[in-house]
C-alpha cells in the first residue's frame, strides 16, 4: 500500500516506483489524494488512529493477507499507525529513501 503525501497523485506519480515493485512480484495499491473532492470534507474529529483505521479496512477488503505499507510526508504517520495499531494487517511500515538515495544499488 503506497500513502503518498497530499496532493501527489499516487496512481501517476510514482509510476516508476509502483513499476519496480510491480516487477519484483509485489501487488501495489496506492491512494490518490489529489482525486479528493474540491473541496475536500471536513476532517474535523478524525486522527491518525482513524486514518490508520481505514487504511487497514482497504487492506482487509482486498483480502491478499497482511500488506507492507509505505507512507511519504504525512502518508508515513499513517503508515506507521497502520503497523502500530493493526499489525495482522500491516507487520511493518516504511518510509521512502531521500531523492538522493538509490532503491536498487548498482
Amino acid at each position: 500500500m503506497v500513502l503518498p503525501s497530499y496532493g501527489r497523485d499516487g496512481a501517476t506519480t510514482s509510476t516508476r516506483f509502483t513499476a519496480t515493485l510491480i516487477d519484483a512480484g509485489y501487488r501495489v495499491c496506492a491512494r490518490n489524494p489529489a482525486a479528493s473532492p474540491d473541496p475536500p470534507a471536513p476532517m474535523t474529529g478524525v486522527g491518525l488512529g482513524d486514518l490508520g483505521d481505514d487504511i487497514a479496512q482497504v487492506i482487509g477488503k482486498l483480502g491478499h493477507g497482511p500488506a507492507v505499507v509505505l507512507g511519504h510526508a504525512f502518508g508515513n504517520f499513517v503508515a506507521r499507525t497502520v503497523a502500530t495499531d493493526h499489525p495482522t494487517r500491516s507487520p511493518r511500515s516504511s518510509s521512502p529513501p531521500r531523492p538522493a538515495q538509490r532503491l536498487h544499488p548498482r
